[in-house]
């Protein structure tokens, strides 16, 4: 497993030299193109989303946490997708709020971690049952 991890770790370096060598300087390379959105895709996508559509929660949650970097719009599209059902989103959302001072949050944390549980997260539904035995312990 290492090896490969190492073997594809080397190929990424020779292709990041490849195209800088191509392009004569050390511009930086955005690995996230994928990810751009232009302003009437935002908002287009907005308007799905506020819909229920959670493939666009998504890809806007996507955009401002990858390539905007605005964790404001980040965390809203992650609320939107939480709530029209996606239980990525829901996951997401619980790992933003379990780690905050306010005991309302961490709260709402084990509503969306139970949600997303529900749903057929596995992630969720390993770290729900850590939670149920830290709380049984007690």
């Amino acid at each position: 497993m290492k090896k490969y991890g190492a073997v594809a770790m080397l190929v990424f370096l020779c292709a990041t030299q490849a195209a800088m060598a191509q392009t004569g300087s050390r511009q930086e390379i955005n690995l996230n193109q994928s990810l751009v959105l232009n302003a009437k895709q935002q908002q287009a996508l907005a308007v799905e989303a506020m819909r229920g559509s959670t493939e666009a929660a998504t890809k806007l949650f996507l955009f401002y946490g990858f390539v905007a970097l605005n964790p404001t719009e980040e965390h809203r599209w992650v609320v939107v997708g939480a709530e029209n059902g996606d239980p990525v989103a829901q996951y997401n959302l619980y790992k933003d709020l379990i780690n905050s001072d306010d005991d309302l949050d961490k709260l709402r944390a084990e509503f969306w971690l139970k949600k997303a549980a529900a749903a057929g997260d596995s992630r969720a539904k390993s770290e729900l049952q850590d939670l149920e035995k830290v709380q049984h312990a007690k």
